[in-house]
C-alpha cells in the first residue's frame, strides 16, 4: 500500500503527500522501515551486506555499492534505482548527506534550505546549491565535501541524480532521448548530441552548461573520462589527485603515449575539443587566466574559442605566470591538432 502511494504521489492530497514524505525521511535512515525495499532486497542483503550493522543509511550504501554485480537481482537493482533518484529530488531523504552537511548547508544554502521546508519535495534545489558552492570552494566540512562530490559523480553516470536538470529538460529529453536507456552517461550524451535543437528552451542549455562548468575541474565528473581512462589513470597518471582539473591536464599530456588505450585517447580528445570552445569549461584557463581575462578581455564574448583567441593574441602582455603557462599549453596543443583551435575547425 504504502508503494502504491509513492507511485501515485502527483494524486495525493497535500496531507497524505506529507505523511509519506515523512516516511520517506524515516526510511531513509534504516532499510528496516522500508518494507518494500526490505522485501524485494532481502537476498541481495543475505549475500552482500549480512555483516552490515543496520541504521544510518549504511544497509542502503551497501546494496548501491553491490548493484552492478552480476549477483545482485534484477528486482532489488530496480528498486535501487527508483530510491536514488527519488532521494536526489530532496536532500532531506539523504541521511548521510543531510548529517554530513548540517553546519555548510545552513552557512551557503540557507534560502534553499529554509524554501525547502515549505514544500513536500524541493525539486533538487538544497542538492544544487550544495554542488555549485562545491565548485567554488565554499563547503568547509571535507566529510561534507567527500557526499557532495559523491553526488557528482552519480550524476554524471546518471542524469536522473540531477532532479532539477532533469526538471529544465523534460521536454527536451521526451523530445530527443525518450528511446535512451538512463545511466553510463547516455541521456548526458544524448543532450550534448543535441546541444544545438535545445535554444527553444534556454533553461535546459543554461542548466547544462552550468554542469560543464561544474564538471570541469575534476575527471570523476565526466563519465566519458572516468569510465574510458580508469587503468589509464593508474597507470599514467598515478599519485595524480583528482580536483583542480589535475587528472585531466596528465591525460592530456599523455595522449601519444602507447599505454593509452583507443577509447581514453578518443574520450580525451572530445573533451579536450569542448573545452577549448570556451574558457568557462576550460578549468586551468578559467582560474588562472581570471585577472588577466578581465583585463585584457572584458569585450569578448564567451563561446567558440573567442575569449581563449583573445588571451592567445595577447599572450606577451599577460601577467599571471600561471596563466601565461596555461595559455601555452592550450597554443601547444592547437598546434599539434587544428581541431582544437576553433579559428581553423
Amino acid at each position: 500500500t504504502e508503494q502504491c502511494l509513492k507511485e501515485h504521489r502527483g494524486e495525493l492530497t497535500i496531507k497524505c503527500k506529507l505523511e509519506v514524505f515523512r516516511r520517506e525521511v524515516e526510511e531513509a535512515e534504516d532499510v528496516r522501515y522500508d518494507a518494500f525495499l526490505a522485501d524485494m532486497c532481502a537476498a541481495d542483503k543475505n549475500m552482500f551486506c549480512s555483516s552490515v550493522k543496520p541504521g544510518e543509511s549504511r544497509v542502503m550504501g551497501c546494496l548501491e555499492s553491490h548493484a552492478s554485480d552480476p549477483k545482485f537481482s534484477g528486482d532489488c537493482r530496480a528498486i535501487i534505482d527508483r530510491r536514488s533518484v527519488r532521494r536526489a529530488a530532496d536532500w532531506r531523504l539523504d541521511f548521510t548527506l543531510r548529517r554530513a552537511c548540517a553546519n555548510d548547508v545552513m552557512a551557503v544554502c540557507r534560502d534553499e534550505v529554509l524554501a525547502a521546508k515549505l514544500k513536500v519535495s524541493a525539486s533538487g534545489k538544497v542538492l544544487e546549491c550544495l554542488k555549485s558552492n562545491l565548485g567554488a570552494g565554499k563547503i568547509a566540512d571535507s566529510e561534507c565535501k567527500r557526499e557532495v562530490e559523491k553526488k557528482m559523480v552519480a550524476a554524471a553516470a546518471d542524469l536522473r541524480q540531477d532532479t532539477s536538470l532533469t526538471l529544465a529538460c523534460k521536454t527536451d529529453l521526451t523530445e530527443h532521448c525518450a528511446g535512451v536507456q538512463p545511466g553510463n552517461g547516455r541521456l548526458w550524451a544524448c543532450l550534448a548530441r543535441n546541444r544545438k535543437k535545445l535554444a527553444t528552451h534556454g533553461e535546459c542549455e543554461e542548466k547544462l552548461f552550468e554542469r560543464e562548468v561544474w564538471m570541469s575541474g575534476d575527471w570523476r565528473y565526466k563519465y566519458a573520462l572516468q569510465s574510458r581512462c580508469a587503468s589509464e589513470r593508474q597507470v599514467l597518471c598515478h599519485g595524480v589527485s583528482p580536483g583542480k582539473a589535475r587528472v585531466i591536464r596528465c591525460l592530456q599530456g599523455k595522449m601519444d603515449d602507447p599505454k593509452m588505450g583507443g577509447e581514453c585517447r578518443t574520450a580525451v580528445f572530445e573533451d579536450q575539443v569542448r573545452s577549448h570552445n570556451d574558457i568557462r569549461l576550460n578549468h586551468e584557463l578559467d582560474q588562472s587566466c581570471a585577472s588577466d581575462t578581465k583585463e585584457l578581455c572584458a569585450d569578448v564574448q564567451p563561446g567558440e574559442g573567442r575569449v581563449i583567441k583573445c588571451l592567445r593574441d595577447s599572450r606577451h602582455t599577460i601577467k599571471a605566470p600561471d596563466c601565461r603557462a596555461a595559455v601555452l599549453r592550450v597554443m601547444m596543443s592547437a598546434a599539434d591538432n587544428y581541431l582544437l583551435d576553433q579559428s581553423c575547425a
